[in-house]
């Protein structure tokens, strides 16, 4: 388990890193669709590279290649999402990436289960021949008309209050947000709820699968919200989501520990879209804000993942009765990790608010289609 913990958090730092890398190339000028297909064609030659691997050590140099490239690819297809789409549909459009990547997600499951039993080499054809398909579909994503528009107008450095122009509020609540996810989020969601619920397996994950998809409606109807110009209050409503949802997952209550994982899963994925709305809105630098939310969430997850399985180990389900109510010691403690992603941000999007871009984007064009 130690070795597949260290897998995961060296792909997730991998990919940080490159986030940031990416966001650079980006503001200096890089195409978006060259760069994500080559991504994509070198990542369908390296999953072949595993067959050939036969030490851990191996296989995790494969784990931070593919972490490299992953970080290069997709921040570069968010980035051009967000430029090419007006900022009065930009949250719903992410919302929408976000689930087919979900999808995406699932089918793959479902396509291992199939092939796993023929041995590595059909699941590992099959990855390969999947990026090879993602590189031609990137290969067609058009360059961002707007992205030479905002390289051409920036003529001064960023603020030094965050990175690319994007706030450090933002920043530390999508750091915030995706620690807490390790648990609440993760892998460690089905283990964690069939010890506290005594739930079976097939019940457990029939409820998070139906908890991520109530989460990924929700977050198309905040992210319309947003895309009202209300950003403020799409970020209220899922930030008080994931705080409630955490806080009933403290108690130890299978109907509160279900409520409270529905509840949290509504907040996470809302944030998700929000943050890359928020990168592309009202950042200087977009490309380095989009950069920069995605290294933050990656080195976040890197990181809180061992320590938060650390943490399970260490006070294991132990319990504090307040005011006659079991509370459980440890989500109490990662209560107060998203209590700051909940409430940090706001202070920020309290000061954006007035300036709506997209309610005045939205404005200009309506004057203008009422004057024709």
């Amino acid at each position: 388990m130690a070795e597949v913990g260290l897998l995961t958090s060296a792909f997730f730092t991998a990919r940080a890193a490159a986030a940031l890398l990416a966001g650079r190339a980006l503001e200096a000028g890089a195409r978006t669709a060259l760069l994500a297909s080559l991504c994509f064609a070198v990542n369908a030659a390296v999953a072949q590279l595993y067959m050939l691997s036969s030490t851990w050590l191996a296989a995790s140099l494969l784990k931070l290649v593919q972490g490299i490239l992953n970080g290069l690819a997709w921040v570069s297809i968010q980035y051009a999402l967000g430029l090419s789409v007006e900022a009065r549909l930009r949250g719903r459009a992410y919302s929408v990436y976000f689930a087919m990547g979900s999808l995406g997600s699932m089918m793959g499951n479902v396509i291992y289960s199939i092939l796993g039993e023929g041995g590595m080499w059909k699941a590992l054809t099959a990855s390969s021949l999947l990026f090879v398909a993602t590189a031609v579909t990137a290969a067609m994503v058009p360059e961002p008309p707007a992205a030479r528009k905002v390289k051409a107008k920036r003529s001064s450095p960023p603020p030094a209050t965050g990175v690319g122009g994007l706030n450090i509020q933002v920043l530390t609540a999508i750091a915030s947000i995706r620690a807490a996810s390790a648990l609440i989020g993760g892998d460690l969601i089905y283990v964690y709820l069939r010890e506290a619920c005594g739930a079976s397996r097939q019940a457990v994950a029939l409820v998070v699968g139906l908890c991520d998809v109530a989460g990924i409606a929700a977050s198309f109807a905040i992210s319309w919200v947003a895309d009202r110009g209300r950003d403020l209050a799409a970020m209220a409503l899922a930030s008080v989501s994931a705080l409630s949802g955490g806080v009933l997952f403290a108690v130890r209550s299978p109907l509160t520990l279900l409520a409270g994982y529905a509840l949290f899963a509504i907040g996470a994925r809302s944030l998700t879209p929000l943050t890359r709305r928020v990168a592309t809105t009202y950042a200087e630098m977009k490309g380095m804000a989009v950069g920069a939310v995605n290294a933050v969430g990656n080195f976040s997850t890197a990181l809180s993942s061992p320590l938060i399985g650390g943490l399970l180990d260490v006070l294991d389900y132990q319990t504090v009765n307040v005011a006659g109510v079991e509370i459980l010691i440890a989500m109490a403690v990662i209560d107060l990790v998203i209590a700051a992603g909940a409430c940090i941000p706001l202070t920020l999007l309290a000061k954006l608010g007035p300036s709506r871009p997209a309610s005045r984007e939205y404005a200009s064009r309506r004057s203008g289609a009422l004057s024709t």
